[in-house]
């Protein structure tokens, strides 16, 4: 069962809601998204942040915007700040 999705990392979005919803490789995202798949492995595992480069690499491949993952990640520092 997915978390809420105030409650996950950024990454895990990326991976539940993104990846695995779109039925796609996360290697097929670094390719697509010209990222490289380690850094991409650790985000998507909820152990690295995002960085703008990602955000903009993941609004194109995905047709969202670089300000959404940004927000996503920003939310997710508050929390944890907290």
């Amino acid at each position: 069962m997915v978390e809420k999705l105030e409650e996950l990392h950024p990454g895990e979005l990326l991976r539940e809601e993104f990846i695995q919803a779109m039925g796609v490789m996360i290697a097929q995202v670094a390719q697509g998204a010209d990222l490289h798949l380690p850094q991409l492995e650790l985000f998507a595992a909820g152990a690295a942040p995002l960085t703008g480069e990602m955000a903009v690499a993941l609004a194109q491949y995905f047709g969202t915007s670089p300000d959404f993952w940004k927000n996503l990640q920003a939310e997710y520092d508050l929390r944890v700040a907290r």
